[in-house]
């Protein structure tokens, strides 16, 4: 079970609140918690938590939420996975993000985008990417950082030393 406190601070960590304002973030946690009925009284009522299946769902109302890439501008710029390929985009500064945003958000009012299969594929290669190469705060927000390359795979001990101790450089040892 997952609660609204560690929904916000799950997205808050992967950097998806610099674009997707709180209320939008909190209202997706509130229509994704199930309805909960107990047989044996006539009380009905909603859940405080996202089930696994809640979880699920919030995921899809966020994919339907966050701009990302679409299959064809990933190909066009020869990136693999969605984190480089904002990670390059917020290189080239805040207002170059904020442009692509838009245009993003545009397409997929537009029909333009992927599916949303591919659109909550995106999402969860996007999350992968921030939990294995971290995010970098800055003025706006955290944004991605890519350390490595995303072929690289954590070992068991990187995962373990993470969970004891999280920090935001996961491949790099603590001294």
């Amino acid at each position: 079970m997952l609660s609204a406190a560690e929904w916000m601070a799950l997205l808050r960590d992967v950097g998806i609140v610099r674009e997707c304002n709180v209320r939008q973030l909190y209202l997706i946690f509130a229509q994704s918690r199930m309805t909960t009925v107990v047989e044996s009284s006539r009380r009905t009522g909603q859940l405080t938590q996202l089930t696994f299946e809640g979880f699920c769902e919030a995921m899809v109302r966020l994919a339907f939420l966050k701009a990302l890439p679409t299959d064809k501008e990933l190909a066009r710029h020869s990136f693999q996975y969605p984190a480089e390929y904002i990670a390059a985009v917020l290189d080239r500064g805040a207002a170059m993000y904020d442009a692509w945003v838009l245009s993003s958000k545009r397409c997929q009012r537009e029909g333009k985008a992927d599916p949303i299969y591919r659109r909550v594929d995106m999402l969860v290669l996007l999350f992968v990417g921030v939990m294995q190469y971290g995010v970098e705060v800055q003025h706006g927000g955290p944004s991605v950082l890519l350390r490595g390359h995303p072929d690289e795979v954590l070992s068991l001990e990187e995962v373990k030393r993470y969970w004891k101790k999280p920090t935001r450089a996961v491949f790099e040892v603590d001294n």
